[in-house]
């Protein structure tokens, strides 16, 4: 990877002084070609029992996404390798339609717990806007010659019978507010519509017809501001007009909605739009000093993009994404084969290694993540299937919210969310490191299955000897990215204590752990191999110091490119943290271990 990224990055770093930085606009590298797509990847349509996949092609400008498998038992769009693909090949560098800060989305949160003593008069309205949208979904269905086709014995004319009301698919306020940032683009320029986001899953009104209408069930207040945006639009001229369908499944072709005009289309339709394709970006996120005031969270969201959309999901894929601000880059994680589809992760790449239900449940969507084999293959048979999931009462989760309150299932007490959050694992840094040190060992024990769950584990992880009734007897073990976190929390603390020696097995277990169960080349992996080269350095140990230090270095170049130069610079404050305790002879961070251990040019 040769691109130009200096002045990308010192945007970056100037953004992420704000506490609540604007969405950034950040430019394309200037050496990037924007022809890289056409000229590496193609759209096919996969049409296995497939009839209401589109079709489309990135030269002529129609674009299309499936997420997964959702609308069948086929595939849907999605991008294949035209020719050979070398490991570390930049694929796409792509900027978002819209962006939602994450600040803003824990705002407009606040913002909900504050107003939560009276919402009686928002929720009646919000309640009543959400079934005009499931009767707007209905309508679209019904306009579906298939589905009244096979559901004609069921829809007689019987006045005192009607049909029973649509489910609705709740959600969160970050989704609310990227629909609502994009109806208002949309209203200054409607052709980002008509020639964009319109070709995107679900490509037309009978695809989104049979999928659960989409409500904002985090925040009434939000969800009511939303729907109001929405009903904004028909009072623009231009999305007052029918509404052209692409790749009609009733049709086979372009064709008019009948009775449905554009801004009713859009309301219909951007909120699904945008929950199954929007996508998190952050910069860094994989840093140590990501979440502290020289690291890069303020530039955190929640965005939405055309081409890259096209990515469907696969729990071995063989495409990564790292941003910038909000420049999103699509890099080739392994050598790809000729006609092999290329696939992102929906989910953090951590929870890529637990079973179906557990990945089904963290990603929230309509179809079981069932992978049989990795997006490498060019055989369609053995590329990853995304089971669409049956009406049979599976349970899945949208909302930050509702993900937090169902982390566990009614039985046995089984997550179904990872339970060491950022909320948890700031609780154990406040620790004392001896106090953390005992409140991590109770934790592990949970979360391997070793011991029970218990409520009280941090707060009486000081109080040896105890046998309470919550600690005794064997659990259900947690995510497997549980204990990994536990784990680097376990190595930063002991060697914050200067128990090196007892820190470097530890940093190298978290070390294989992301080699054998995370993509290659995980950003993630590049950062722990420099803790593990940082304890070893501090020990003495140098040859073990450069051992890790170089193969950091090397798979930062395939992921992120530029280099020695490039990882110095993203990694130049991570080697001036404050970890380890300053030794007599030799310093343990800062310029001149930089220089020892990533030097530009041995």
């Amino acid at each position: 990877m040769n691109l130009d990224l200096d002045d990308l990055f010192d945007e970056a770093d100037a953004l992420a002084t704000e506490d609540t930085p604007l969405p950034p606009d950040l430019p394309l590298p200037s050496n990037y070609d924007v022809a890289t797509p056409q000229r590496l990847m193609e759209v096919r349509n996969d049409t296995i029992n497939s009839s209401t996949s589109g079709s489309g092609d990135c030269n002529n400008g129609t674009l299309g996404a499936s997420s997964g498998n959702i609308n069948g038992n086929g595939k849907g769009r999605g991008w294949y390798a035209r020719a050979p693909i070398e490991a570390g090949t930049v694929l796409l560098v792509e900027k978002p339609m819209a962006m939602i800060m994450r600040w803003e989305e824990d705002e407009a949160e606040d913002d909900a717990v504050s107003d939560d003593g009276d919402m009686s008069l928002e929720d009646d309205d919000h309640a009543a806007a959400a079934d005009a949208n499931v009767k707007l979904s209905a309508a679209a269905k019904a306009q579906d010659a298939n589905y009244q086709d096979e559901h004609d014995d069921d829809e007689k004319d019987d006045d005192d019978n009607p049909p029973p009301a649509a489910a609705t698919t709740g959600g969160s306020v970050g989704t609310a507010l990227l629909v609502m940032r994009l109806a208002e683009s949309i209203q200054l320029d409607p052709k980002l519509w008509t020639e964009g986001i319109s070709q995107l899953y679900p490509q037309n009104e009978s695809m989104a017809g049979n999928l659960p209408p989409w409500i904002c069930s985090d925040n009434a207040r939000i969800g009511l501001e939303m729907e109001r945006c929405l009903m904004g639009l028909s009072e623009v001229p231009e999305l007052n007009r029918p509404a052209t369908v692409s790749g009609s499944s009733t049709e086979g072709s372009n064709s008019t909605e009948k009775g449905m005009t554009i801004a009713e289309q859009i309301r219909l339709r951007l909120p699904l739009v945008v929950r199954y394709n929007s996508l998190s970006v952050e910069t860094s996120p994989e840093l140590f000093v990501h979440p502290g005031p020289t690291g890069h969270v303020a530039l955190s969201g929640t965005a939405l993009f055309v081409i890259a959309s096209l990515f469907n999901h696969s729990s071995r894929p063989n495409v990564s994404r790292w941003a910038v601000g909000d420049v999103t880059f699509f890099v080739a994680n392994r050598t790809i084969e000729a006609g092999a589809e290329l696939c992102i992760s929906y989910v953090e790449h951590e929870i890529l290694c637990e079973d179906d239900g557990r990945r089904t449940a963290v990603l929230g969507m309509d179809f079981v993540d069932t992978t049989t084999d990795d997006c490498n293959s060019s055989n369609d048979e053995n590329v990853n299937v995304d089971k669409m999931v049956e009406e049979d009462g599976k349970r899945r989760f949208d909302s930050d919210s509702e993900k937090e309150d169902n982390k566990y299932s009614d039985d046995d007490e089984v997550p179904t969310m990872p339970v060491v959050d950022a909320e948890v694992q700031q609780e154990l840094m406040d620790m004392p490191p001896d106090e953390r040190l005992g409140a991590i060992d109770e934790l592990l024990a949970q979360a391997e299955g070793r011991r029970a769950p218990d409520d009280h584990a941090m707060d009486d992880a000081d109080d040896e000897g105890e046998d309470d009734e919550g600690g005794g007897g064997e659990g259900t073990p947690w995510f497997q990215c549980d204990a990994h976190q536990l784990r680097i929390l376990q190595a930063l603390t002991l060697d914050g204590m200067g128990q090196h020696g007892d820190a470097l097995p530890i940093w190298e277990g978290c070390v294989d752990f992301v080699d054998k169960n995370l993509p290659p080349m995980d950003e993630s992996g590049i950062a722990l191999r420099v803790q593990a080269a940082l304890c070893a350095w501090a020990m003495g140990r140098e040859k073990v110091a450069h051992s890790h230090a170089r193969r950091a270095m090397a798979d930062h170049d395939k992921l992120f490119g530029g280099g020695a130069a490039r990882f110095r610079r993203r990694y130049r404050r991570e080697v001036e943290l404050n970890i380890r305790p300053d030794a007599k002879k030799r310093p343990v961070r800062g310029i001149k271990v930089m220089r020892k251990l990533f030097p530009v040019a041995e």
